[in-house]
């Protein structure tokens, strides 16, 4: 378990240096999405896999279902996380504008 949370520590930290997005997804968000269940067991997240790729067989060992399970989720999920990204960034853009032209018209009035 320790030598899992370092390797995590070290991807993480790799990825910020370089810039690099990172999408972080809840266990129980991740079983939703595959399953319908957030309690779903790991048989049941291979299973899911196995239909959602239409695969022969279950994923093995479990651990490469859950990777590819969280794959699936950022897939499903990523597009509207950056629509609502684009959608936040417009609306601070449209609130600077309107300080701006408020500032302006201010020094106008003097």
């Amino acid at each position: 378990m320790a030598n899992t949370v370092m390797t995590r520590g070290v991807i993480l930290l790799a990825c910020a240096q370089a810039g690099k997005q990172i999408s972080l997804y809840e266990p129980k968000r991740v079983k939703l999405l595959i399953c319908g269940t957030g309690t779903a067991d790991k048989k049941q997240v291979q299973r899911m896999v196995q239909l959602t790729l239409r695969l022969q067989e279950p994923p093995q060992p479990d651990d490469t279902a859950d990777a590819i399970a969280i794959g699936i989720c950022h897939l499903k999920t990523a597009p509207l996380s950056q629509k609502l990204d684009v959608k936040t960034a417009f609306f601070e853009k449209l609130k600077a504008a309107r300080q701006a032209q408020i500032q302006k018209n201010k020094l106008k009035l003097r």
